[in-house]
């Protein structure tokens, strides 16, 4: 199978891997819908679609060592590994039209185990009726961290609660870390 070029870059950059899941098809990258993502896939049914982004913490550090440089003075977040906590709320926040909700960490031995990560968590929402009309009711968002290399972003889409979360579940399996 062939992967977007820019999303199979990520992988080798940040020394993930990415399984296709099984039965899954690739789905088109819808560009300026509010949440950037590097690659999609399409459950048979077309009930479930899982959305993956990766942010390179090198990447997000030489962007942000090119801007302190610009400017005389520098307001923001000095430790790129202290980001990821800020980034999955606000992220959440804006994917759930500003629901207040909180995320269920996974357990730290669990998720170094299963994911290779040092963080990682899951929160699930309602999507706000304002959204474009693409018939997904809900999701959950899985959130993986890993100090220096990445954070990881799967979002899985629900025409309807319940239907095929536990498929989305048997599949957040299909990126982790190396």
């Amino acid at each position: 199978m062939n992967l977007p070029a820019d999303f199979e870059l990520l992988l080798q950059e940040t020394g993930m891997r990415f399984v296709q899941p099984d039965g899954f098809a690739p789905a088109p990258v819808i560009p300026d819908q509010g949440w950037a993502y590097h690659h999609a896939v399409l459950s048979p049914s077309g009930n479930l679609e899982i959305r993956y982004r990766i942010d390179s913490l090198p990447r997000l550090a030489a962007e942000m060592a090119q801007m302190r440089q610009d400017m005389s003075e520098w307001v923001g977040v000095n430790n790129i590994n202290q980001i990821y906590r800020a980034n999955a709320a606000a992220t959440l926040f804006n994917l759930s039209g500003g629901q207040d909700l909180q995320f269920s960490p996974f357990p730290v031995e669990a998720v170094r185990a299963e994911f290779g990560a040092d963080w990682g968590a899951i929160a699930d929402f309602m999507r706000p009726q304002r959204n474009p009309d693409d018939g997904y009711r809900c999701g959950a968002l899985i959130v993986l961290h890993l100090d220096d290399r990445a954070d990881a972003y799967m979002l899985g889409l629900l025409r309807e609660p319940g239907v095929e979360f536990d498929l989305l579940m048997k599949n957040i399996y299909s990126l982790a870390f190396n």
